[in-house]
């Protein structure tokens, strides 16, 4: 085993009742010789999750995932713009068709460490191709310091004073 990683955001009642919580941050292993972690379906949509793979060094993020129907903004904007906040690599692949009552919404992307769409599938089964580059992740992370320049204090100690409600 390569990488070892439990869901952290839970979605919906029936994952709630069925599972628990994840505590740990995403883990980064070199996988032929590019930094790689993996965060699983709904985590992906938590830009701190995504961050926390980049901040531990990773260039590209695994996304397996079961997204239904109806959420095509998913891959189509969140993926690319999680790629460009975080600049890295992000390959979302998500389960197509229909199972047990749900329509599989497909779509799997690969996006670039600049937010460009690299590969995209439809909505069938798809094998995706995307030449990735380690290079481009850290020309990204040069020409924009993102990862650098954040303030990750001044957002805790906003986040503590917000209004409740």
């Amino acid at each position: 085993m390569l990488l070892d990683y439990g869901k952290v955001h839970l979605f919906g009642e029936e994952e709630r009742k069925a599972f628990s919580a994840a505590q740990a941050a995403p883990g980064v292993v070199d996988f032929n010789g590019i930094k790689t972690s993996l965060l699983i379906c709904y985590d992906v949509e938590f830009p701190e999750s995504v961050r926390a793979a980049a901040t531990r060094g990773a260039e590209l993020l695994l996304v397996p995932t079961a997204l239904s129907a109806g959420f095509e903004t998913v891959p189509q904007v969140l993926i690319r713009a999680r790629a460009l906040e975080s600049q890295l690599n992000v390959a979302y692949a998500n389960h197509s068709g229909h199972e047990d009552g749900c329509d599989f919404l497909g779509g799997s992307v690969v996006a670039g460490p600049d937010g460009s769409l690299l590969a995209a599938a439809g909505d069938g089964a798809a094998l995706l191709f995307a030449e990735i580059s380690t290079e481009r992740v850290n020309e990204a992370r040069e020409q924009v310091p993102y990862l650098r320049e954040r303030r990750p204090e001044l957002y805790r100690e906003w986040e503590g004073s917000a209004p409740k409600g």
